[in-house]
């Protein structure tokens, strides 16, 4: 059941990203949450060395956990009525 709850989630995904980008620019979310997710997150992907060797595929797996674990971490202290005025998709 997990796996198709996760690929209802795609059905969203353009959508969501259009709304992290509104998100972003939106004044009520804190200037400082905006700075550690864009800090962290392009730093991280940006920085020459990865936990993992970059391998064809294997080596950007880190590279995408790290973001989907900041971005989760972004997106869950965003409010849930700002999330849903910028269009936020939670799954069905």
């Amino acid at each position: 059941m997990a796996l198709i709850d996760n690929l209802k989630r795609f059905r969203h995904l353009p959508n969501n990203i259009l709304a992290s980008f509104r998100m972003i620019t939106d004044a009520r979310v804190s200037n400082l949450q905006k700075a550690i997710f864009l800090g962290l997150a392009g730093g991280y992907l940006l920085w020459p060395t990865d936990f993992i060797i970059d391998l064809p595929v294997v080596g950007q797996l880190d590279d995408m956990a790290v973001f989907l674990l900041l971005y989760g971490w972004f997106m869950s202290r965003i409010p849930e009525e700002i999330r849903k005025e910028h269009g936020w998709k939670e799954s069905d």
